[in-house]
């Protein structure tokens, strides 16, 4: 499930005024829209890559706004892995 609601978003202008989205669990929904519009600022700030200057944004059940950066990475799928060099030796 993702619920946006009242979400607002402004750079030099307001790009999201009052967004309010409920998408249920198992749908697949599209955005459709003039170039502009916002469509993929919603979506950035579905994935917490922007944050919005206001509202909410759920998605199944937890507030996105206020996961920490552990759980934000898990949340978009990320995995930290170190790298390890191999030696060879002759």
């Amino acid at each position: 499930m993702i619920r946006l609601e009242s979400v607002t978003k402004t750079f030099e202008r307001a790009v999201l005024r009052g967004i309010d989205l409920h998408v249920p669990e198992a749908c697949l929904y599209g955005l459709v829209g003039p170039g502009g519009a916002g469509k993929s600022m919603v979506m950035k700030t579905i994935a917490s890559l922007v944050r919005p200057d206001g509202g909410s944004v759920l998605v199944g059940g937890q507030d996105v706004l206020s996961m920490s950066a552990l759980e934000l990475s898990e949340y978009r799928g990320l995995a930290w892995c170190s790298r390890t060099t191999r030696s060879s030796t002759s």
